[in-house]
């Protein structure tokens, strides 16, 4: 990361990164910078960017729209580190939960077999 960034910052960029959302820095401009994430899996998979305070580093707030592709896309506005956070997290939760289930749902659902 070129701009500045707090270590609560980077770790927010390392979670997109983790979650698959292959953030990218783009040029300040006015008083923030922008992190665009993009998972870029088809038209339901989130899409936005993440703002940071081109002095100070921190977050600000971040713009997501999730099912694009769907009839009803959702779009989020979080604000502040702490909302953008613990988006991230449960993205990445719901991705491990899709993950040991091998298709998407509740891994509850999941069947069992001992030998």
């Amino acid at each position: 990361m070129m701009l500045p960034a707090t270590p609560v910052t980077r770790r927010i960029i390392a979670l997109a990164e983790e979650a698959g959302l292959n953030p990218e820095e783009r040029p300040a401009f006015g008083n923030s910078y922008r992190v665009v994430v993009d998972a870029k899996d088809g038209m339901d998979s989130p899409i936005g960017h993440i703002e940071i305070g081109r002095r100070s580093g921190r977050v600000l707030r971040a713009t997501v729209m999730i099912g694009l592709g769907g009839p009803e896309p959702q779009r989020m506005t979080l604000d502040g580190a702490v909302a953008v956070r613990a988006w991230l997290q449960g993205l990445l939760r719901s991705k491990a939960r899709t993950h040991a289930t091998g298709r998407h749902g509740d891994a509850s659902a999941r069947t069992v077999t001992r030998q």
